[in-house]
């Protein structure tokens, strides 16, 4: 029988490597599965509290007291990041979000966060500053003197968080035991799902393309509609890859376009950002030929 530790360094490993990897990016693997288990054990990850599991977090409407958020950005496939900045609009402190389908990857992604920052030394938890942020939760301190709280990390059943204050030095500094302790209390009102039930994502009705070919300094109009799980607004983002390349483009009527600028073959995905948190991706394929040939 596996044991809760070995399914976190397995869920991390998973998290690291989204495919089938080589050679040496199966020795990377190995041993970052092998580290994570290392901490999971000097931080105790077996005896981690296992919050209830959340259909994820809307980060777009949470407040910080004297500070006024940004939109939410999408970082890879589970990342979510959100700047929060001071009344001269001075950017001072950045949320990380990353809502897992189970609370043992969340609980990875956590000691992913600390191997990240890891030294010889073990980082103090929350708990010993009297801050209450659910499961499990460390704290990265500025400098060699530890005065100033750089970031605090820490996880809430299937939703790992990361708050960071952008600059430690200055003044003044922001209370980040007290703003984790407030964004803990509104992940916690966040609604409850079985182990068993999906999250809620955002769903593609439609993704296309009004032709599969175009030449380069050719544009092919896109029709997409994406409807966010807890029907909100839903944020989009476009990634062209392949040996093609080009651009997307939206009007101001809101229309999408793709804009070729060299020749290859294209795969275009659209990815959403549902406002809990979630993201779901969809891709179409399309080629680029070089100026002059036909449409």
């Amino acid at each position: 029988m596996f044991s809760i530790l070995f399914r976190i360094a397995s869920c991390c490993a998973a998290l690291i490597a989204a495919s089938e990897p080589s050679a040496p990016a199966q020795q990377s693997f190995d041993l970052d599965r092998r580290r994570v288990e290392a901490l999971g054990a000097r931080y105790g990850a077996d005896a981690w509290p296992r919050g209830a599991r959340r259909i994820g977090f809307e980060l777009g409407v949470l407040t910080l007291p004297g500070l006024e958020g940004r939109a939410c950005e999408r970082l890879g496939e589970t990342r979510v990041i959100r700047l929060f900045a001071d009344e001269q609009r001075v950017d001072r402190v950045l949320v990380e979000m990353d809502v897992q389908d189970t609370v043992d990857a969340a609980h990875a992604a956590l000691l992913q966060q600390i191997a990240r920052v890891s030294s010889g030394k073990t980082l103090p938890t929350t708990s010993s500053r009297g801050w209450s942020t659910g499961d499990a939760g460390f704290i990265g301190y500025a400098g060699t003197a530890q005065e100033r709280v750089a970031w605090i990390a820490f996880a809430i059943g299937n939703v790992a968080f990361r708050m960071v204050c952008l600059d430690p030095r200055a003044d003044p500094h922001p209370d980040l035991g007290f703003l984790a302790t407030k964004l803990t209390q509104a992940a916690l009102a966040t609604a409850t799902i079985a182990d068993d039930q999906p999250l809620p994502r955002p769903r593609f009705e439609r993704l296309a393309l009004d032709r599969e070919r175009c030449a380069i300094d050719r544009e092919i109009a896109i029709d997409s509609r994406v409807v966010d799980p807890l029907e909100k607004p839903v944020r989009v983002d476009f990634e062209v890859g392949g040996t093609g390349r080009g651009y997307v483009e939206t009007d101001a009527q809101g229309r999408r376009s793709f804009h070729a600028t060299g020749a290859g073959r294209v795969t275009l995905t659209l990815h959403a950002l549902g406002s809990n948190g979630t993201v779901a991706s969809r891709s179409v394929d399309l080629e680029v030929t070089e100026r002059g040939t036909p449409r």
